[in-house]
C-alpha cells in the first residue's frame, strides 16, 4: 500500500465482509484504455471472529481521519457492543472499551474526528427516539482521556435516519431537523465543533434537502442532491470564496446516462486527472468527464457491493499512540 503519485487508494466496506482496499492507476495510455481493478478483503482478527461466531451482529465504519479507522460492531437493534481502531497500512488495532449506556440504547448519529486544538481523538455519538421525541442528547469520547463527555444535553433538534456524520476541518457534520410547530420542520445541517464541543446550525445549500447526503470531495464539506424527476444529481461544496465567508457553490451536476442504464444516485469520490471517479449503485464505477458529460465503467473483481468507499492515505499514526493505556 505504498503511496505513489501514479495511483489512487481507496477503502470500502461492507457490513458484513468488512473493508476491502482498491487501488486505481492514473491513466497514462490513453483515454480508451480499460482498466481492471481489484478489490482486496482486508481481515480485522477481532471483527472477523465476533461476525462469524454472531450473524446478528454488523460491521460499521464510524468514520475516519489519519489513516486510522474507527470500526464498530453493533447489534440489529443499533447498540455498539465493540469499538475499535485500526491502522490498515500498519496492521495495528486497539479494542477501545464502550460505555455501558452506548450498549444499552441505540444510536441516531456517530462520528469520529480529531480535535486539532489538544491533538485528541474523538468519537461521537448523537441519540434520540425518533417519533418518540424531537430532543437530542450529544456524547462525546476522548480517547486521549479515555472518559465520556455529555457535550449537550435535550437539543431541540433531531435526525430523521441512522447517519455517519462527516468531519471537515475539526468538525462534523449531519443532517437535522428542527421542530417549528406541531408537524411542521426546518430542515438543516448541525455542526459539531470537536474543539469546543459545541453545537451549531449550518445552512443547507439553496435545495430541498430531501434525497440529500453529505460526503467530503477534494477537503471541503459537500452536499449531494439527486432529482428524482431528471434523474440528476447535484455535487455542492462548502468553501470560502474570494475571501469571504463560506458559501454554497454547485460544483458539478452529474447527468443519468443512457449507455449504462439507469445510475441510480451517483456518488463522487475524487478527481483522477480530469475526470470524476464515481461509484453508482454501491456496486459500480464510472470516470465521469465533466467536458462531454461522458461515463467509463471501470471493471472491479473482488468485491460486488459496498455500503460505502473513501480515499485512503496511508499514515504512521497507531491506535496506540493516541489512547490512554
Amino acid at each position: 500500500m505504498a503511496a505513489l503519485e501514479s495511483h489512487h487508494d481507496f477503502l470500502l466496506y461492507d457490513f458484513v465482509r468488512g473493508p476491502f482496499y482498491m487501488r486505481i492507476l492514473s491513466d497514462r495510455h490513453g483515454d480508451d484504455a480499460q482498466q481492471v481493478i481489484q478489490a482486496t478483503n482486508l481481515k480485522i482478527p477481532y471483527c472477523d471472529l465476533t461476525l462469524s461466531m454472531n450473524p446478528t451482529k454488523f460491521f460499521v465504519v464510524i468514520g475516519h481521519y489519519d489513516g486510522l479507522l474507527c470500526v464498530g460492531i453493533q447489534s440489529v437493534k443499533s447498540r455498539l457492543q465493540a469499538l475499535i481502531l485500526w491502522n490498515p497500512s500498519l496492521q495495528d488495532l486497539k479494542q477501545i472499551p464502550v460505555p455501558r449506556s452506548w450498549r444499552r440504547e441505540s444510536w441516531r448519529v456517530l462520528g469520529f474526528g480529531r480535535d486539532f486544538s489538544t491533538d485528541d481523538y474523538k468519537i461521537l455519538r448523537v441519540s434520540n427516539e425518533y417519533g418518540v421525541s424531537e430532543y437530542s442528547d450529544v456524547e462525546i469520547m476522548s480517547m486521549k482521556n479515555n472518559s465520556i463527555i455529555n457535550a449537550e444535553k435535550d437539543l431541540p433538534y433531531f435526525a430523521k435516519s441512522k447517519q455517519k456524520s462527516t468531519f471537515a476541518n475539526g468538525c462534523l457534520y449531519w443532517f437535522a431537523c428542527k421542530p417549528l410547530r406541531y408537524g411542521i420542520y426546518h430542515d438543516l445541517i448541525l455542526r459539531f465543533d470537536l474543539a469546543k464541543e459545541k453545537v451549531r446550525e449550518v445552512s443547507p445549500p439553496p435545495c430541498r434537502v430531501d434525497s440529500c447526503s453529505l460526503s467530503l470531495f477534494r477537503g471541503c464539506l459537500c452536499v449531494l442532491r439527486h432529482n428524482k424527476i431528471t434523474g440528476d444529481t447535484d455535487l455542492w461544496v462548502r468553501k470560502k470564496q474570494h475571501g469571504m465567508h463560506k458559501s454554497w457553490m454547485k460544483l458539478i451536476t452529474l447527468p443519468e446516462t443512457p449507455n449504462y442504464g439507469k445510475i441510480w444516485r451517483p456518488f463522487p469520490i475524487c478527481y483522477i486527472r480530469n475526470k470524476v471517479l464515481v461509484s453508482a449503485d454501491n456496486k459500480n464505477f464510472f470516470l465521469f468527464n465533466p467536458n462531454d458529460e461522458s461515463y467509463q465503467k471501470l471493471v472491479v473483481h473482488g468485491i460486488t457491493y459496498w455500503a460505502k468507499i473513501f480515499p485512503y492515505v496511508e499514515s504512521l499514526v497507531s491506535p496506540y499512540s493516541i489512547t490512554k493505556a
